[in-house]
């Protein structure tokens, strides 16, 4: 026990606190941290005396007591108590900065451009000094659109045995030793890492910051006690600008790139020095266009929004900066908006308020959900994390524009929610609601995290055929193996199981599906169809392709590049969905989709498609890809077996028969695929040629003509490049030239997909491997399929891709953004008019006409055309809808026969009459065509047909009516808007107006929709249970 008067208030230091009659500065602000609380309490075996550091003291475990010796502060530090504990401190410190494409500071403030895109080091101890902790700090760069130039793509700190990455790949995230966290992070005291503004800030705890904008702005902030002491790209911090371009050797450079390429301390698949000749550079004169108010003219304006902060920071090399990039990229917005927010940046980390500068036209902040843009926001926003322990961000002392959380919102990870769906802090790692995880390195343990903060985990293990490693920043079991399922024409397909299916059938089927039905291993589930179609002669081709996972269906149209459509609209590529666990994008002359942990699907746009499946999906995929079980004799082959089982049959398709045999053995044209002399050779230890040798001799039976053979070699080259294989060159030979559009050419190994418009902005989510295909001459980007200078690129909005002039609809048509030149977007309030819902139109969303919807779900929900809601439980028959005069041309009446379907009710049958014909439909498809059974489809006039897809039976006229009736017993009724006002039965009539729609026959209106039903029972038939 130890008892001290008054007279030592706020004199005193050590376990027992600072005497300073306020508790929560007494230990560590992470005191919850075990760790890092032990860290703190040993810091006090060894301690500063006095309040000048003259005397330092450490308890001698042999002596029994405390000895104290003089001491001090190096040169350059002074005496300070920093959380508690008295420390010699940097009185300053010194920043190296890389920004742009990238111009390189130094700490001494000499300036200098290097390109290389290899990995360097940026800063790093370099002296034996036994005082200074080591670290060392290297940056990656990357080409983004251009040779010429580089950015910065990642930023990497290396210290206490650790490795901490902020890379451009993973925005708003941290890589801990290659494993991706969410911010904040702290590795006990020593560390912490946390966003302030659009920066994220690692800070040690010795003083060295690193901060980088997930973009191309990288800083190394520097205490002057590693003054001298330091080496690589940012120079040796000593004061002396000249002595900066030393090389690793200490000899003196002849040039940048000899002094930047000798701190080189690895390679990248790749990587260069940088462009040395016919390297085209702006040219004074070029430049000349961009010294403007309306590009990098702001930046030195005096009357400008910087005005305050020229006298502290000169603007003069940021707008040099700045006319060098936008020069480059012809005038692109955003190489004008990174180029004015390095200055921002600048100015604010001085504490300098600047002036509003971004406007709706230029430079437009877009924020994510539940956020908003501050030019000058709380340089420590609020996170989930900082509910159950402080934040650490306190070197970010001023301002910072960014996006912030709305009010009531927290930062959860890189999202903003409310309290109530914050994560949990897990061993000092913080993860989001609901994120699943393995939390030993063995993967023998999974977690999730449930709600109110709460980590539930279970034992666990990789099976047999996997391995517990790291992938893409995620510890996982990852299979060693994997199943290939392909289709090798228009007629031929591959199983995972190798066995080869001759197929002609013409309508729609299930390549693959998987449910996830076991818990014990969960999967990915999805769905991959394929849409076929009859050509000129019965040619049979492939007319669509749809991938179906996370929520989104993904459809690639034959004949087309660069774009799909996600749930039918058009999306140009590359593309990001599902918050990253699905991306699509042109790889060559292929569209490639990959989806996290599961399926990844490569389609060339005319006859080849290959779908590849992780071994942990055995056993459980249904379709005409087969089960997966490792036995191809137990896959059907009949086509009437295979189309009953995985297609759906309308009266436009067949099922077909089994193609003819191939009347000669002789392989002919497809015979190069197996020489051992030929281009394919490189291909034959990665996948094997017999079975694209069959597929396509078969495919040459089934459609003769070069361009056939031609499709099969392009099959088994995108096979063989997938599986990373060595392709030659083989079109000139075989006769099968590639056109590419202008201002490209064809390469056989090509990287497309990193260039391509989006490119300027993001890291795009490509492939590492190349394919065949074009690729744009240098100077030029793709822009969707067609190559064009940086100046004409469009916009990336909310990580979607578009072109300019193309508007664009939120998914409620609430907000309507233009596409302006050189990547500029403008966002105004939208919505549609009365009688317009938002909607697609030929794979464009905006606001089209209306049509009448009706929903019947007896005991669950009822919604009439204009939206009346209600219940209906009673059995019985009832009028849904009519045209209430029957001398109408195209009348129709529609019955609903509502029955008992175990204890609940459901729609068992629908009459519908038409002057045409009388059909009687049940939900278990049964059909009555005038009293006549009948087969589905069935075709009663060129306007009046009825057919099942996926269980659910369709029965439209054409424009008038389409009615769906489900496997639940559930139905739909859509009519045109021409009927409007015209119609009677319970779902009303159509007019706009959900108050009117509680009419019976007579036209009185009645309580409520259970009365509403009992009007509208049909008079002429009875129920039958």
């Amino acid at each position: 026990l130890i008892d001290l008067p008054s007279s030592y208030y706020k004199h005193t230091c050590g376990l027992c606190g600072n005497f300073n009659l306020k508790l929560e500065d007494d230990v560590p602000q992470s005191g919850s941290d075990l760790n890092a609380l032990v860290a703190w309490a040993g810091g006090w075996k060894e301690f500063w005396a006095d309040e000048t550091c003259k005397s330092r003291c450490r308890c001698d475990a042999d002596l029994g007591m405390v000895v104290c010796k003089e001491a001090g502060c190096k040169s350059g530090e002074r005496c300070a108590v920093v959380k508690g504990v008295r420390q010699c401190v940097a009185k300053s410190h010194s920043i190296c900065v890389a920004t742009g494409d990238p111009h390189y500071t130094t700490f001494d403030g000499r300036r200098y451009d290097f390109m290389g895109t290899c990995i360097y080091r940026l800063a790093g101890l370099c002296s034996d000094d036994p005082t200074l902790v080591p670290f060392t700090v290297t940056v990656e760069n990357n080409n983004r659109g251009s040779h010429v130039v580089s950015y910065t793509k990642e930023v990497t700190l290396t210290v206490y045995n650790m490795t901490f990455s902020l890379s451009q790949a993973h925005p708003q995230k941290l890589k801990v030793n290659g494993i991706l966290v969410d911010l904040p992070f702290s590795h006990g005291n020593k560390l912490h890492v946390y966003l302030s503004g659009v920066h994220g800030f690692i800070k040690t705890d010795f003083d060295v910051i690193v901060t980088f904008d997930w973009y191309s702005y990288a800083r190394v902030i520097l205490p002057n006690t590693y003054s001298q002491a330091v080496c690589g790209l940012c120079g040796n911090a000593n004061g002396d600008p000249e002595d900066d371009f030393n090389l690793s050797n200490g000899q003196p450079a002849t040039d940048e790139i000899q002094f930047a390429d000798s701190w080189k301390v690895a390679d990248v698949p790749g990587c260069w020095a940088g462009c040395t000749e016919d390297c085209k550079v702006c040219t004074e004169a070029e430049k000349r266009a961009y010294r403007g108010n309306k590009h990098c003219g702001l930046l030195v304006k005096k009357e400008g929004p910087f005005a305050a902060c020229h006298s502290a920071i000169d603007p003069a090399p940021y707008f040099e900066d700045c006319l060098f990039d936008t020069c480059l990229y012809k005038g692109h917005q955003e190489t004008v908006c990174s180029s004015i927010s390095a200055y921002v940046t600048a100015c604010q980390s001085q504490g300098i308020r600047i002036k509003q500068w971004r406007t709706a036209a230029f430079c437009s902040p877009i924020c994510p959900p539940n956020q908003h843009y501050e030019l000058c926001g709380s340089p420590c926003p609020a996170t989930c994390r900082g509910q159950t322990e402080a934040e650490e961000c306190k070197e970010a002392k001023f301002c910072a524009e960014g996006c912030f959380c709305n009010e009531g919102f927290l930062l959860s990870g890189d999202r903003c929610v409310p309290l109530a769906q914050c994560g949990c802090l897990h061993e000092g790692r913080y993860y989001k609601m609901g994120e699943e995880f393995y939390a030993c390195p063995r993967c023998s343990e999974r977690c999730v995290c449930k709600t109110s903060g709460t980590v539930e985990c279970q034992p666990a293990g990789c099976a047999a055929g996997e391995a517990c490693t790291v992938q893409d920043g995620v510890r996982g079991c990852y299979p060693s193996e994997c199943g290939r399922c392909e289709v090798l024409g228009a007629v031929s397909y591959g199983t995972f199981d190798g066995n080869l299916l001759h197929f002609a059938g013409t309508c729609a089927y299930t390549l693959a599906t998987v449910e996830d039905a076991d818990p014990e291993n969960p999967l990915v589930p999805f769905t991959v169809e394929v849409e076929k179609e009859s050509g000129k002669g019965g040619a049979v081709g492939i007319r669509r392709l749809a991938v179906t996972v996370h929520g989104v269906t993904v459809s690639m149209s034959r004949g087309t590049k660069w774009e799909v459509a996600v749930d039918g609209e058009r999306h140009l590529l590359p593309l990001t969905l599902a918050d990253g666990a699905v991306t699509a994008s042109q790889e060559g002359t292929h569209r490639v989709l990959r989806v996290q942990g599961g399926p990844k699907f490569l389609y060339d746009g005319d006859s080849y498609a290959l779908l590849t499946l992780p071994g942990t999906y055995r056993n459980r995929t249904k379709g005409l890809c087969g089960n997966f079980n490792g036995d191809a004799s137990d896959e059907p082959a009949a086509p009437q077996e295979l189309g009953a089982a995985w297609g759906t049959l309308t009266a436009a398709c067949t099922h077909g028969s089994p193609p003819p045999a191939c009347p000669s053995t002789t392989p002919g044209p497809c015979g190069v695929l197996a020489d051992t002399t030929g281009p394919f050779v490189g291909c034959h230890g990665a996948v094997a040629p017999q079975e694209h040798v069959a597929g396509c001799k078969q495919e040459r039976c089934a459609r003769q003509g070069a361009e056939t053979s031609c499709g099969s070699m392009q099959a088994y080259a995108a096979a063989c490049q997938a599986a990373g294989g060595q392709l030659q060159e083989w079109r000139l030979a075989a006769n099968c030239p590639l056109s590419c559009p202008p201002n490209s050419h064809y390469e056989l190994c090509t990287r497309s997909c990193d260039h391509s418009c989006t490119s300027i902005w993001a890291s795009t989510q490509c492939t590492e491997k190349c394919f065949e295909g074009c690729q744009c001459n240098e100077g030029f980007l793709f822009n969707g399929d067609e190559c064009v200078p940086a100046d004409s690129c469009g916009c990336l909005h909310r990580g979607r891709y578009f072109e300019v002039g193309a508007t664009v609809l939120s998914a409620d048509c609430s907000e309507s953004c233009t596409c302006r030149a050189a990547g500029g977007m403008e966002c105004q309030p939208a919505g549609c008019p009365f009688g317009q819902v938002c909607g697609l139109k030929d794979g464009v969303r905006g606001c089209v006409e209306q049509p009448g919807r009706c929903t019947l779900a007896p005991a669950a929900r009822f919604i009439s055309f204009d939206g009346a809601t209600g219940t209906t439980t009673t059995t019985g028959i009832y009028v849904m809808v009519s045209p209430c005069d029957s001398h109408r041309p195209a009348w129709f009446r529609l019955l609903a026969d509502v029955g008992e379907d175990g204890d609940r009710p459901a729609v068992e049958a629908l009459h519908v009459f038409t002057p045409q014909a009388f059909l009687t439909i049940r939900r278990d498809k049964k059909v009555w065509l005038n009293g006549v059974p009948a087969t589905l489809p069935v075709k009663v006039s060129s306007t009046l047909t009825v057919t099942e897809t996926r269980g659910t039976i369709w029965i439209i006229q054409n424009p008038e009516f389409t009615i769906g009736l489900s496997p639940a017993g559930e139905v739909t009724v859509t009519v045109a808007q021409e009927l409007s006002k015209h119609l009677c039965g319970i779902c009303g009539n159509y007019d706009g107006n959900a108050a009117n729609d509680l009419r019976g026959p007579d036209g009185k209106l009645v309580v409520d929709m259970v009365a509403v039903a009992k009007a509208w029972r049909a008079p002429d038939f009875t129920h039958v249970s």
